[in-house]
C-alpha cells in the first residue's frame, strides 16, 4: 500500500515571545490618555512628556539593546535574509552575551540556514542551560535539525520534549505528525494533526491537513479490515491444521486398532496349532511279546 505522506511546508525556524524593544510613540501616549484630547496645550505638553519619556527610556536601554550591538546587526542581517553576513556578528554576540539566551537561539538557526545542523544542534542545546531560555522554542529547533539530518526519532522526541514545555505549541504537533506518517504510526498522525488543527484553526494548510486526516483515517480503515481478514484467514488455517492432526491421529489409533487385532488373531491362532499338536500325538507303550508262533493260514 502507498504511504499516504504528502509534503508540508519544512520545518522552520521559530521565534516566540519577544517583544517590541521600545514601546512606539503613540502608544505610550495612549496609555496615559493623551490621544483622548481633542487638542490644546494640555494634549501636547502630554505629547512632548511621552515623547521625552520614550527618549530617556531609549537612552537607558543596556548595550545589548544598542542598534550598533553584534546582536542587534546579527539580527537585522538574519531578517534581511543574509545568514553569511549574520553568522559573524552573531558568534560576536555569542562571545560579548553568553548569558543571553537569544543569541543561542538566533545563532542556532543561522546554522540551520547555512546547512551546519550540527553546529545548530550543538548551539541551541547550550542554549538549554542560560537562564531565561524559551526552551521550548530551543527544542523545537533542535528537533527541526535532527529532522534534517535524518534522526527521526531523536526529532521525535525533541518535538515531545517541546510540547511539554509549552501543549499549545501548534506547529510541535504538526512536524511530529509529520514523523508518524513516515514510521506509519498514522493513528498518533492522525491525533497530532487533529491537535495542531485545533491549537492553529486559521492556518494556510488547513485543507491540506483536512485532506491528510481523512486519507489517514481511511488508511488505518483499509489496514484494519486486511487485519481482521488476516487473523480470520489464520484462525481458518489454524483450525484446518487442527483438522488435518485430528483426522492424522485418528487414522494412527484405528491403524493401531487393527494392528494390535491382527497380532491377537496371529497369537490366538498360534496357541490353537499347539494344543492340537499335542492332542494326535501318539502315547508311549510298552510293546508286548508274544511267543505263540503265527499260523499262517492257507
Amino acid at each position: 500500500m502507498m504511504s499516504p505522506m504528502k509534503r508540508f511546508q519544512a520545518p522552520q525556524p521559530r521565534f516566540r515571545g519577544k517583544s517590541n524593544r521600545f514601546i512606539p510613540l503613540c502608544q505610550f501616549a495612549r496609555q496615559r490618555g493623551c490621544g483622548r484630547a481633542a487638542g490644546g496645550r494640555r494634549a501636547r505638553a502630554a505629547l512632548v512628556f511621552a515623547a521625552v519619556a520614550v527618549l530617556s527610556a531609549v537612552l537607558a536601554v543596556p548595550a545589548v539593546f544598542a542598534e550598533d550591538s553584534a546582536l542587534s546587526r546579527g539580527e537585522k542581517l538574519y531578517i534581511n535574509n543574509e545568514p553569511e553576513r549574520a553568522v559573524r556578528w552573531l558568534e560576536q554576540a555569542l562571545e560579548e552575551e553568553p548569558d543571553n539566551p537569544e543569541v543561542y537561539l538566533y545563532l542556532g538557526v543561522v546554522y540551520e540556514q547555512l546547512g551546519l545542523f550540527e553546529r545548530a544542534i550543538e548551539t541551541m542545546t547550550d542554549g538549554l542551560e542560560v537562564s531565561g531560555a524559551d526552551r521550548g522554542t530551543l527544542y523545537y529547533n533542535i528537533a527541526n535539525n535532527h529532522q534534517r539530518l535524518g534522526n527521526r526519532e531523536e526529532a521525535k522526541e525533541l518535538y515531545t520534549k517541546a510540547l511539554e514545555y509549552d501543549q499549545q505549541f501548534a506547529e510541535a504537533y504538526l512536524n511530529r505528525a509529520n514523523l508518524h506518517v513516515r514510521a506509519s504510526r498514522y493513528s498518533e498522525a492522525v491525533e497530532d494533526y487533529t491537535t495542531y488543527l485545533e491549537h492553529d484553526p486559521q492556518s494556510t494548510q488547513r485543507t491540506e491537513v483536512e485532506k491528510m486526516i481523512a486519507l489517514l483515517r481511511d488508511t488505518i480503515e483499509q489496514e484494519e479490515e486486511a487485519r481482521r481478514r488476516q487473523e480470520e484467514e489464520e484462525r481458518q488455517a489454524r483450525l484446518e491444521e487442527e483438522r488435518r492432526r485430528a483426522e492424522e491421529e485418528r487414522r494412527k489409533r484405528e491403524a493401531e486398532e487393527r494392528r494390535r487385532a491382527l497380532l491377537q488373531t496371529v497369537r490366538d491362532s498360534l496357541g490353537t496349532s499347539r494344543d492340537e499338536g499335542r492332542t494326535f500325538s501318539a502315547p508311549s507303550e510298552d510293546i508286548e511279546e508274544y511267543d505263540d508262533e503265527l499260523d499262517i493260514v492257507d
